[in-house]
């Protein structure tokens, strides 16, 4: 008997792994026609300098230093400040593998020291009548920043196993959809709010059937994330008609609006996106560690009813209001450090701080994304709870 249990269970367990498999393989596949069908813009053609000059970023190897003025800023006896005349050897682009001279023009807030057999990034602004000139950008991080991303990846790997492998395809998975699915689809003109909603729920159930496989847990956890990220976002929108503010209000509105002329670009409702975006991955990892709490006391005591096992969520989830509210209040003043150290060095009055735009953005972002982790807790755990009873009165003929 106990044999035979046995091995319904591990058919069970086979199938359950070959059907998450399926769906897996299914996400990804709808994935890239979602892609493939949104068409590509090209945007080159606003890529111009000055007098019509198109601009490309190219590498080069620097051979030789032939002129140099460099001096210390008097900021930082690290920094030189000067310009320098080099010749170098194109690497990339159109004048590849051409030795050609460039200027260098070193200041406080971009000094790149040119060094005899090194790699830098090359502006080149050349005319339609073919005539170009080549400056210093900056230097070439690509390599140590490509290197760092694989390290990071191994390392999860190796921590984690299989669930790192997973999580690496989770990451690599969501960077893909809002690099070729969010994007262009805001540019072709679909509102902002409603194709990061739709990125929300896409990823989110992509990332927990990747890390889960198809089961109770994750349904639990994709309605939990969805639902309090939408909720969040609902309650950032009436909020930010009480304080007026929207895209437009934002330090990049200006660059913002040149975009919107040229393409579709719904720049009001960029800044609610952007906040639905940034918590979602904190509304996962509170999700997730709720339904597992619950999922694991019902596995355990199968007798509990809803409302003992959302008692108990809500308790597992009280633990965890505090850290992951923090986390995402400090990672948002940690991105407006600069700001916040000119604001006080300046002693900036009460009135004038508490009515500017960048502080009700960035309360605004803080706080609904806090609320949407808040919100998540009852609601992850409502849900969890009635579907785990559910099942349990199924599984024992009670389900109707």
């Amino acid at each position: 008997m106990f044999r035979n249990t046995s091995a319904k269970i591990q058919s069970v367990a086979s199938s359950l792994k070959s059907f998450s498999f399926l769906v897996s393989a299914a996400l990804i596949f709808f994935t890239a026609i979602i892609i493939i069908s949104i068409s590509r813009m090209d945007y080159t053609k606003y890529s111009k300098g000055m007098g019509g000059a198109t601009i490309t970023y190219e590498k080069c190897r620097i051979l030789s230093i032939l002129d140099e003025s460099l001096k210390k800023s008097t900021y930082s006896s690290n920094i030189m400040v000067g310009n320098q005349k080099l010749e170098i050897k194109m690497l990339t682009g159109k004048h590849k593998g051409e030795t050609l001279t460039a200027s260098n023009y070193l200041s406080t807030y971009n000094s790149v020291v040119a060094q005899k057999g090194q790699k830098l990034t090359v502006i080149v602004d050349e005319l339609d009548s073919g005539k170009f000139k080549i400056r210093v950008y900056n230097y070439d991080r690509a390599p140590y920043i490509y290197l760092f991303a694989l390290v990071f990846l191994l390392t999860m790997v190796v921590v984690s196993g299989k669930k790192g492998l997973m999580s690496c395809l989770s990451l690599i998975y969501t960077f893909v959809c809002i690099l070729l699915i969010f994007l262009p689809l805001i540019m072709r003109g679909y509102s902002p709010v409603w194709v990061a909603i739709g990125l929300v729920i896409l990823v989110t159930s992509a990332n927990m059937i990747f890390l889960n496989g198809i089961s109770k847990k994750t349904f639990c956890a994709i309605m939990g994330t969805a639902s309090g990220v939408i909720l969040s976002g609902i309650i950032l929108l009436i909020f930010s008609k009480l304080v007026h503010v929207s895209g437009f209000n934002l330090e990049e509105a200006e660059s913002l609006l040149f975009i919107r002329q040229k393409t579709g670009l719904g720049v009001e409702n960029i800044l609610f996106a952007g906040i639905l975006i940034a918590s979602m991955g904190a509304v996962m990892d509170t999700a997730l560690s709720i339904v597992s709490a619950i999922n694991e006391l019902h596995a355990n005591m199968p007798d509990f009813g809803a409302m003992k096992l959302f008692k108990a969520g809500m308790n597992v989830g009280k633990d965890m209001i505090g850290t992951m509210s923090n986390t995402l209040i400090l990672a948002f003043a940690g991105a407006a450090l600069s700001t916040i150290i000119v604001l006080h060095f300046y002693s900036v009055q009460y009135n004038h701080l508490i009515n500017s735009n960048f502080v009700a953005i960035e309360i605004a972002q803080a706080l609904s994304g806090s609320m949407a982790v808040v919100l998540t807790i009852p609601l992850t755990a409502a849900i969890t709870a009635r579907i785990l009873e559910k099942h349990s009165a199924c599984s024992t003929g009670g389900c109707v």
